[in-house]
């Protein structure tokens, strides 16, 4: 929601959420892997998050071990989620606040 209060366009909203899910990945991972970073820093990467919570919550253990698993805590997980979500209901607020209403 938050990507399409700032266009008009479905296109550029698509490419939007895509690219902010796409980019801090790669940007993440690619500075744990070269540079050592810790791996807290993944929670960042909001798909990671989002999956890591997802099996978190039911018990489970993922197949591949994502990145986010290897953080001793899933407290973090849950904070970076509702951050995320936060985040993107005070850019819808901001955005939609400031839009006349017509009929």
């Amino acid at each position: 929601m938050a990507a399409s209060s700032f266009t008009t366009r479905r296109a550029a909203a698509a490419v939007g959420v895509v690219l902010a899910l796409s980019v801090p990945v790669s940007v993440v991972r690619t500075a744990i892997e070269s540079t050592g970073a810790p791996n807290a820093l993944d929670l960042f990467s909001l798909p990671f998050v989002a999956a890591d919570l997802a099996y978190r919550i039911f018990g489970e253990v993922p197949d591949d071990q994502e990145p986010v698993t290897r953080l001793a805590t899933w407290v973090g997980c849950r904070r970076a989620a509702a951050a995320a979500i936060a985040a993107g209901c005070l850019v819808c607020w901001f955005r939609y606040r400031r839009i006349e209403g017509f009929r």
